[in-house]
């Protein structure tokens, strides 16, 4: 919460914004906000940022503009981001890979480090 606070002081566009990801992917997070927040795009609003089977969802909703080009390029911003977040782990930033975590009731697919898991599966 404290991060998303953090975000929501800097950059107006995801203004109450849940963020429920984790610290490994903080930095990206802010670097595609800062990105986004520079296209100056009308009515631009992020209103979902979340980890969804071991990938990073970003949405939003804008007003279109005559060209569109100021949304694709959004559009690449977010893509790029994305794209990213599967290969770097959500609890530290390092490289990491798509993993299956036991659960109690089943399973939670994460994109995570060695290191990480090791100590993921140390908790247990």
């Amino acid at each position: 919460m404290i991060f998303s606070k953090r975000m929501w002081e800097k950059y107006p566009i995801c203004n109450g914004v849940s963020m429920d990801i984790g610290k490994g992917w903080e930095d990206l997070i802010d670097r595609t906000l800062s990105e986004l927040t520079e296209l100056h795009l009308p009515a631009f609003e992020v209103t979902t940022i979340k980890e969804k089977f071991a990938g990073l969802r970003i949405y939003y909703h804008a007003t279109r503009d005559k060209s569109l080009s100021n949304h694709a390029r959004a559009d690449a911003i977010i893509n790029l981001a994305e794209n990213e977040a599967v290969i770097t782990c959500e609890y530290c930033g390092s490289q990491g890979d798509d993993v299956m975590i036991d659960i109690p009731d089943g399973h939670w697919e994460k994109t995570i480090c060695k290191e990480c898991l090791h100590l993921e599966n140390v908790k247990k």
